[in-house]
């Protein structure tokens, strides 16, 4: 079935195509202009699928028909007629259902213009079976979190005097996401399914001029950001929640709910500048500064109906209740990053860099609500409303200042050393201030054995007495070691290994982190080539925490062991034609399991001097179980297409 998003895609990308076409199609004709047209067009084919089609499109979302795969108009008039333009260039990618695609037209003139209208529409789906959902011990799969959107973006850019001393520009882009959200509530001793449009959109408009000259560079801009959310939650019809338990012989459920969100933030202004000067050879100077102040207004209302019970704030039951919140915040965020180089001689070189930021929020809001008729357990009256009203005043605010000096000594042409110090601060402020002051060393080595053999060895170690999050590291060490060798012109290995340790004694709470990579390039001829890679990780992690039901000290921990690797081979066949085929496969042991494949084959020939035909095939396979509930999809997929060029 044709569904909405195709018939959208398609009325968007006929109006682009029109608009191309009237602009260029008059002077195409003309002997001496230039353009270039390629089109990448197809069917795709979905056959034999098995398992879970809401898994399969949270991850994928390939869908069957025609398909716009890509499109590119290049224009260019011949000289002496380009009374508007000398270059015209359209893009499209991706268009006729896919989950995510593209549109891109550019019109410039040499010295005066540069103009760019940009498109992307992202088809979000996503309801993940074993995400947040308490009844998957009960054998149900259906997910209560879903999300069925579009995320689309928009704007232009338009830049005078490209390429001249000084090039003003302006900015605009609108991003907005829509569509049915499906989500849960608290409400009364319970969890409840909600309905939600999901409703909001931000714009961002700014401007500026940028500097260009032999030894310096410097760009400022100022602008402003509007973002409003007017999300609407609902739910009707009798439910019994999550939970079929009884609370003192009385049952919970919800019989009606309506819910408005009126979200309107803006910051006004931000600034930003940045600078590059080099005023000899030797330094090299470079910095950005940022600042920006937001403002937040918050109004939300909510209103319910059915049998709740509230604890421990009341100690009662209530049939329905009513909600307003309101309130605002503020606050300003300053960002500063500068740097610079020194090479007093050729076998030295000091860096230094200083990063801060600053950022505060103040605000205040106030929560009424009303309650009816409430039943006390301790009391046989009951009250026909209750009202409540909570007032909250906060400030939050976090700075962290960042200063790191480097130096790298050239031993030899072959040999290089590196020492250097970071130095972090890092404060929040809420009730009261804390944080923590880390000093990290860092050294490290590269050894390069010819032009094409080297190794790179660096090592950072982090200490610090505090942490301010329960996840942060207090005690660090991170080893990374990275080589390329190639004992053949036509062979190339490289690799890495990454250990990142850390530990906080304070929490009694660790982290042990591995990485191994390794990839291959073989190419024995120009129509054989080969690339393979594989990738490992190890983690493991125990994370205390306190059990809400009885306040003692649990563990959780975290174990994973995984492999992803991928081979690929293209052989060039008679007459110009290509054959690829490849193979991914992801395993993936510990606390969850995972197992995906995908091999695929492609067969690409020539059909005259402008036509390229193909053909191609992908089987996707993932299979993940969570507790003793399988989440596994299985699909083949087939596209024939043709891909055009035409130009001169």
């Amino acid at each position: 079935m044709w569904s909405i998003r195709k018939t959208r895609d398609l009325s968007f990308l006929v109006t682009l195509l029109v608009l191309a076409v009237s602009m260029t199609a008059p002077i195409f004709g003309q002997d001496d202009d230039e353009y270039q047209i390629e089109l990448d067009l197809g069917y795709r084919w979905k056959a034999g699928f098995r398992g879970s089609e809401d898994l399969y499109r949270s991850q994928l979302d390939l869908g069957e028909g025609p398909k716009l795969f890509g499109a590119n108009l290049f224009f260019a008039p011949a000289e002496g007629k380009d009374q508007y333009f000398d270059r015209l260039e359209m893009r499209l990618d991706n268009w006729g259902g896919e989950p995510y695609n593209t549109a891109q037209v550019r019109m410039a003139k040499n010295g005066l213009y540069d103009l760019n209208f940009f498109y992307q529409n992202y088809a979000y789906f996503n309801s993940i079976p074993s995400f947040a959902n308490p009844l998957l011990s009960k054998g149900s799969l259906e997910s209560q979190h879903k999300q069925d959107v579009s995320h689309r973006t928009y704007g232009f850019d338009l830049q005078f005097r490209p390429g001249k001393n000084y090039s003003p520009f302006i900015s605009y882009q609108r991003v907005g996401r829509f569509g049915p959200v499906k989500t849960t509530i608290t409400e009364g001793g319970d969890d409840f399914l909600l309905q939600s449009d999901l409703d909001w959109n931000a714009d961002d408009l700014r401007g500026g001029i940028l500097f260009s000259f032999p030894k310096l560079s410097l760009l400022v801009e100022q602008g402003g950001i509007w973002y409003r959310d007017n999300t609407t939650f609902s739910a009707s019809g009798f439910q019994q929640g999550n939970s079929s338990r009884k609370i003192f012989g009385r049952d919970i459920y919800l019989d009606d709910y309506e819910g408005q969100n009126d979200f309107r933030s803006r910051v006004i202004p931000y600034s930003a500048a940045s600078l590059t000067y080099q005023p000899i050879d030797e330094i090299a100077l470079k910095g950005k500064i940022s600042y920006s102040m937001a403002d937040t207004r918050i109004d939300f209302r909510e209103n319910s109906s059915g049998n709740f019970f509230s604890f421990p704030e009341l100690r009662a039951f209530y049939s329905g209740s009513q909600q307003h919140t309101s309130g605002i915040a503020s606050g300003p965020s300053l960002m500063v990053d500068v740097g610079g180089e020194f090479k007093p001689a050729d076998w030295i070189l000091v860096t230094e860099r200083f990063r801060s930021r600053r950022f505060h929020v103040s605000g205040s809001s106030l929560s009424s609500m009303s309650r009816f008729n409430v039943d006390p357990l301790l009391s046989s009256r009951i009250i026909d409303r209750l009202d409540t009203e909570i007032p909250l005043y906060g400030f939050i605010g976090m700075d962290l200042d960042i200063q790191e000096l480097m130096g790298q000594l050239f031993v030899n042409p072959n040999v290089a050393i590196r020492v250097g110090h970071r130095f972090e601060r890092k404060t929040m402020d809420r009730l009261d201030s804390f944080g923590y002051d880390r000093n990290v060393v860092i050294v490290g080595a590269s050894y390069m054995f010819n032009r094409r053999n080297r190794i790179i060895v660096d090592y950072e170690r982090g200490r610090t007495d505090q942490a301010i999050m329960r996840t942060d590291p207090v005690d660090f060490d991170r080893v990374k070691v990275q080589g390329r060798f190639s004992p053949i012109e036509s062979l190339e290995i490289s690799g890495s290994v990454t250990l990142f340790d850390h530990q906080n004694d304070v929490l009694d709470y660790f982290s042990d982190n591995r990485g191994y990579s390794l990839q291959l390039t073989y190419t024995p001829n120009e129509r054989m080539s080969f690339t393979g890679q594989w990738d490992r990780t190890d983690i493991d992690t125990a994370i205390p925490y306190v059990v809400p039901q009885t306040f003692e000290i649990d563990r959780f921990t975290y174990r994973e062991l995984g492999n992803y690797g991928n081979f690929y081979m293209t052989l060039m066949l008679i007459r110009n034609s290509q054959l690829s085929m490849g193979y991914s496969v992801w395993g993936n042991s510990g606390n969850v399991g995972v197992n995906y494949h995908q091999p695929f084959a492609r067969f690409e020939v020539p059909i005259g001097e402008r036509m390229v035909g193909y053909g191609q095939w992908n089987y996707y396979d993932y299979n993940e179980k969570i507790m003793s509930y399988p989440q596994d999809y299985q699909t083949h997929m087939a596209v024939l297409g043709v891909r055009v060029t035409l130009g001169k």
